[in-house]
């Protein structure tokens, strides 16, 4: 990791790291394209396609050192500069390639795509100036930041006993490695805020391609407020809604292709841009482990197309069988692509897919208690979070969610007027009614398929909107407004004060952004758990172990090995009984203890969710009580206590 002045500067250093991760991407991606015989005329989308896989190649350079013990910053820093030499031809080829689609773009513009524009250019502005202070996010700070830095620190993976979350595909916390190996506290959110970037281009062709540049624009326009607060966190959910996003666009060129080709050839010459679709779903389940769905649907969908084409064929079993070839291999694709994740959380926890299934692999610090507890977690908490539903409730709600969507979906899809779209309806009503049978109802899980949704919903208006340009100024106008009222049209009266807190947030982040602001007094002012974060770098031996019991449990911010101890997602920590549980963190290797104050915010009843209820009921008193028993105060800062555990 560098020590410099210049990288104090975020606006200097880390944005040109992110330049440098970026743009290696492009060029890597460029090549992949060309190993694959892929051909996409449209400069605009060969870049999209080629950035795209880039990403994902790039995630697996630290992944493979990390892999082999090899993964040391120095390491990663000679890995990365040595590929960006190698591909530079090919990023040049990107840049000028993406150079004159944006020109061509930009005199093509129609005029009113400029109101569009003058709206969401201070916002990016803004959000870039975010983007680039420290991560204060709550799960990136506590695990999304936390795995890199330790894999960092230790050169390899490690098992991480009470962090489920880092046994799961990670490729988007790779990248973040990749720009912490440059610079320790390298402002991972820049990450997050070029992959928001590239959805919303994204979003723009596929639109584009779809209905024409009316709903190319306006589906950006109206995705840009749903993805903006995560361009400034260290989160992930952005990837995998790229790969995602990606994966079907490439199934939608693919079938454009077999479409011009006819029913009668047999050449399958849509195959490249498929198995292209298929790598992307795979690098969607290498984001979050919820992208298997996309690789299962997207194979699921390609066999429904191929088996409606044979039966208005020839019909013969012959052919039906034939067409069942194209998305088996989609499917062996997308499950190879993800494989060496899975591979890996096999042999850190002794489970593919932990914690499921672990009983049948005999997995680390596993339980049918804890599975039963996480698996709960997981199903219940995840819908409508703070309604305070019951398990029957969520169970009925997600079921009728599910039985109304698919006639639904069956309609829109037999509908004529959507004949040229068909795929697309197909995916977004297949991918949404999979991820809440299998995950709840979470905008989180399903922001992946927001791009897709809006470019429906703007397709399907399309047409009275070109055909009349006052419909369709008012459109416009209305997009702009909720660029900056997001989703609250009816609420313009508050659209000055709004101009004053973007205003407000410039001023707050800028001189952050230029390193006139340190990163100590931007934290200090944002996290309550900071300073006391500090204290513990400076004062704890290095081999002190602390354990989290604490609502923020921002592991990210120690330099030391920590526990977290929620007690829906971890079983190696033992909550039946007091002895239990002190059994366990001896066993862990326990050595401090940080507790907080009850008269902080989280423990509001009337800002609780169900989870965080039963924990103030189970987990926070028992580890409280020991901490009181057989620990010694060290240092309080702003409600939050370090105790030195003296185990009996």
């Amino acid at each position: 990791m560098l020590d410099h002045p210049l990288t104090r500067i975020p606006m200097l250093f880390d944005l040109g790291v992110t330049l440098l991760l970026f743009g290696l991407s492009a060029g890597w991606g460029h090549r992949i394209l060309q190993w694959l015989h892929v051909r996409v005329e449209n400069p605009l989308e060969r870049g999209l396609f080629a950035i795209t896989l880039g990403l994902g190649a790039v995630s697996h350079v630290p992944f493979f050192l990390f892999a082999v013990g090899a993964g040391r910053p120095a390491i990663l820093v000679t890995m990365v500069l040595a590929l960006t030499l190698l591909f530079l031809r090919d990023t040049m080829q990107v840049a000028r390639g993406a150079w004159r689609a944006l020109r061509d773009a930009l005199q093509d513009a129609p005029a009113w795509s400029a109101v569009l524009l003058l709206a969401l250019f201070p916002l990016l502005v803004v959000t870039l100036f975010g983007a680039l202070c420290p991560p204060a996010d709550p799960d990136g700070l506590h695990y999304h930041l936390t795995a890199p830095l330790r894999y960092l620190r230790e050169g390899r993976f490690v098992y991480m006993p009470t962090f489920l979350h880092v046994h799961w595909p990670l490729s988007v916390e790779m990248l973040f490695a990749v720009g912490m190996a440059f610079k320790l506290h390298y402002a991972a959110a820049l990450v997050q805020y070029g992959l928001g970037i590239l959805l919303l281009i994204a979003t723009y062709a596929l639109g584009k391609r779809a209905g024409g540049s009316l709903t190319g624009w306006l589906s950006a326009g109206l995705l840009f407020p749903l993805i903006r607060p995560e361009m400034n966190w260290a989160y992930v959910d952005l990837g995998i809604g790229l790969y995602t996003l990606m994966s079907v666009y490439a199934l939608y060129l693919g079938w454009l292709q077999r479409e011009k080709q006819g029913e009668d050839a047999r050449y399958p010459s849509f195959w490249p841009l498929w198995r292209l679709s298929a790598l992307c779903a795979g690098l969607a389940a290498t984001a979050k482990l919820l992208g298997i769905v996309t690789i299962v649907v997207l194979a699921g969908v390609a066999c429904m197309l191929l088996l409606q084409e044979a039966s208005a064929g020839t019909g013969s079993r012959a052919d039906r069988i034939g067409a069942l070839q194209w998305p088996a291999r989609m499917l062996g694709i997308g499950f190879l692509v993800v494989s060496p994740w899975l591979i890996r959380t096999w042999i850190l926890t002794g489970a593919p897919l932990y914690p499921y299934f672990g009983g049948l692999f005999g997995a680390k610090d596993w339980s049918p208690e804890w599975q039963k507890r996480v698996s709960g977690y997981f199903q219940i908490f995840n819908t409508f979070r703070s309604r305070h539903l019951t398990a029957s409730q969520v169970i009925q709600l997600r079921a009728l969610t599910c039985i109304g969507l698919i006639p639904f979906g069956i309609m829109l899809y037999r509908w004529r007027y959507t004949a040229t779209v068909r795929p697309l309806v197909a995916l977004f009503f297949a991918l949404t009614i999979a991820q809440v049978a299998t995950s709840g109802i979470y905008t989180r899980f399903l922001l992946p398929l927001a791009p897709l949704a809006f470019v429906l919903l703007v397709w399907v208006v399309r047409v009275p909107l070109e055909q009349w340009g006052v419909l369709r100024w008012v459109a416009v106008a209305l997009v702009a407004i909720n660029l900056w009222l997001p989703y609250q049209l009816w609420q313009i009266a508050r659209f000055p004060a709004q101009i004053e807190g973007e205003v407000e947030k410039a001023e707050r982040t800028l001189p952050v952004a230029l390193g006139q602001t340190s990163r100590d007094a931007y934290l200090r002012e944002s996290v309550l758990l900071y300073p006391l974060s500090l204290w513990c770098n400076a004062h704890l031996p290095r081999d002190a172990v602390i354990v989290l019991s604490i609502w923020d449990a921002y592991a990210a911010l120690f330099e030391h090995r920590t526990l977290t101890t929620n007690y829906y997602l971890l079983g190696a920590i033992r909550f039946g009984s007091e002895e239990e549980t002190l059994a366990d963190l001896k066993r862990l290797g326990a050595t401090h203890m940080i507790i907080q104050e009850q008269t902080l915010p989280y423990f509001q009843a009337g800002t609780m969710d169900q989870e965080a209820h039963v924990r103030s009921q189970v987990e926070m008193p028992k580890l409280h009580r020991i901490a009181m028993r057989y620990g010694k105060p060290l240092h309080s800062e702003q409600g939050y206590t370090i105790y030195a555990l003296q185990m009996p």
